[in-house]
């Protein structure tokens, strides 16, 4: 969200997903009390679906407990994963939302054990396709979108799971192109940026949340970057790479 007011179209996005896949209704929602939760349509919203508003007490963060540790333990795994490759903060939306995927397909005590996409799915999840964030990714490019002198791979970095494809989302920091395809051979030890010359990389107003899809860097004073599809629509899960 790029402000607090967005909060109920995102809720209400998260409430028809959630309960079409599993589904089973949301009942309570439990908040703080920050005013973007209080807003008349909210309040209208929530008693229109039925749903009954919890609120913990104030000065009192261990009442919603569960949520607390799991944003701090986003953040620090997003943390882990940037210094790791030396990359810019500024990739902070795509590291985050990796460790979130990540976690999803770990286990975990709150489950007994299973993992949140056994819980949502039923089914265990497939790792082999995951790879190291922002490591290396050689992106192959078709025939169709290439002449015979240009080479047949494209060096870029790894910046998340396609949510939408089954495929690899990368992108190449030098021509500002994102790439989605599943036809990727990673060297997961290189790292795009060195330990001691970390560039500030692209500027603020480059970085642009869609909110349709996955976040895309886009150059916004020229032109826009372009964001080429390799491979067709798959379903998210049990990718696989070339290797």
């Amino acid at each position: 969200m790029k402000k607090k007011s967005e909060v109920l179209s995102h809720f209400q996005k998260l409430k028809g997903q959630v309960e079409k896949e599993i589904g089973r209704h949301i009942r309570c929602l439990r908040s703080d009390g920050g005013k973007e939760y209080f807003s008349d349509k909210f309040n209208s919203y929530l008693q229109g679906e039925g749903i009954r508003r919890e609120l913990s007490c104030q000065y009192t963060p261990q009442q919603n407990g569960s949520a607390e540790r799991k944003n701090q333990q986003i953040i620090e795994v997003a943390r882990a994963m940037i210094r790791e490759k030396h990359m810019p903060d500024l990739y902070w939306a795509e590291a985050a939302s990796t460790a979130v995927y990540l976690m999803n397909q770990c286990t975990t005590n709150g489950v007994h054990e299973l993992t949140p996409y056994e819980i949502l799915f039923g089914r265990k999840p497939t790792l082999s396709h995951l790879k190291v964030f922002g490591s290396i990714a050689n992106v192959r490019i078709p025939n169709k979108d290439r002449e015979k002198p240009v080479a047949k791979s494209e060096e870029c970095i790894l910046l998340r799971y396609s949510s939408t494809k089954k495929a690899y989302k990368c992108f190449n920091p030098s021509t500002r192109a994102v790439r989605i395809s599943r036809d990727v051979v990673f060297d997961e030890s290189a790292s795009w940026y060195e330990p001691d010359s970390i560039p500030s990389g692209p500027n603020e107003e480059e970085l642009e949340v869609n909110t349709n899809d996955d976040i895309q860097p886009r150059l916004i004073p020229s032109e826009s970057p372009r964001s080429t599809e390799i491979s067709g629509p798959h379903e998210p899960s049990n990718m696989s790479s070339t290797s």
